[in-house]
């Protein structure tokens, strides 16, 4: 969903198509990467989090299954279908200046 944003707002404002495929790959990547810390942070270790109960060392991992899940939920019954709208204090005013594509001389 952050790609797709991402290369929307970068078309709106007239940058170059192959910079699109590089945003999308950075983003893809720090998202792998991300995932990567998480495992690493909460793997399960019995020198760190103890043997005596599984909740200790499994903890992390079910909290974020139960967030994630209820993210899902909350997105399914309550947010999906909806039209997005820009509340009018947020909403841009109008340009001062033009918008060049890039390459274009001033």
């Amino acid at each position: 969903m952050v790609g797709v944003n991402t290369m929307a707002r970068i078309n709106n404002f007239g940058v170059a198509a192959e910079l699109i495929g590089v945003s999308l790959l950075i983003i893809l990547l720090a998202v792998i990467f991300q995932v990567g810390v998480l495992i690493n942070l909460a793997w399960p270790r019995v020198a760190v989090y103890g043997g005596d109960h599984w909740y200790y060392q499994w903890g992390a991992f079910v909290f974020v299954g139960i967030l994630g899940g209820v993210g899902a939920v909350y997105y399914l019954f309550a947010l999906r279908g909806r039209t997005v709208t820009v509340v009018a204090e947020h909403r841009a005013g109008p340009a001062t200046a033009p918008i060049r594509p890039v390459g274009e001389e001033a």
